[in-house]
């Protein structure tokens, strides 16, 4: 169990109703035992269920196959830990070429192990402290993403054993929201400015653009709003 904040480790030793440790946990290097988080790990058992079928109650499930875009705010902070990481330039490279229908770019290993290391690092969230609501959403998410990014490994394994071009691979709708989602913004345009010629920042302010209108409209894609911006109607 990894703490972000001394906050998280006050409410991990709250609910367990440890409180008695609060002094001790004060200490820097001080870590939970493995039968505090195992008591933990089944506190939060019992209150998941209650806690998901309450918010259900409220607001009615919400899917990330049945409503594109709602999971996005809760995907980029669970995702900051992959920030600067090799898999953003890689992915942001293949997202950028199959915007812009860039030619003779085939899928390399670097993509596949760009995907592998997604699922990964979005699994590594599961060793951080989050509030039970956090962890909730956290769960679902994984539910619905991680099939998802599984199927993009296959996609890319296939593509790449039949030396398969970038452009012509077929990604789903489903696949295209959760990349658009966890690539960071940056390493997109900045892939982007690479083959279009234009300035990064510029370029990010227009993806960005995009994305908020293609959220508002579930029947326009992104990318389509996108190379219309920069004059690429392809």
């Amino acid at each position: 169990m990894k703490f972000q904040s001394e906050e998280s480790k006050i409410q991990f030793l709250m609910d367990i109703d440890r409180v008695d440790l609060l002094k001790e946990a004060q200490d820097p290097n001080w870590f939970p035992t493995d039968e505090l988080v195992h008591s933990f790990i089944k506190r939060r058992s019992t209150l998941r269920k209650p806690y998901k079928d309450f918010r259900a109650k409220q607001s009615g499930k919400l899917g990330w196959m049945h409503s594109r875009w709602t999971h996005m705010k809760g995907i980029n902070s669970f995702h900051k830990s992959t920030a600067g990481k090799k898999f953003h330039r890689s992915l942001g490279n293949f997202m950028a070429t199959r915007i812009m229908k860039g030619a003779e770019s085939y899928v390399d290993p670097e993509h596949i192990i760009a995907a592998c290391s997604l699922r990964t690092h979005l699994y590594l969230e599961l060793l951080n402290f989050h509030p039970l609501d956090q962890e909730v959403e956290l769960l679902e998410m994984l539910e619905s993403v991680i099939p998802t990014i599984s199927n993009l490994e296959h996609l890319l394994f296939t593509a790449f054993t039949n030396s398969v071009m970038v452009p012509d691979i077929q990604v789903s709708e489903d696949t295209d929201d959760m990349l658009f989602s966890l690539i960071d913004s940056v390493a997109l345009s900045e892939a982007l400015s690479l083959q279009i010629g234009e300035e990064a920042h510029r370029l990010r302010d227009k993806w960005e653009k995009s994305c908020e209108i293609a959220s508002k409209d579930k029947d326009t894609s992104p990318i389509d709003i996108f190379r219309k911006m920069v004059g690429v109607d392809k």
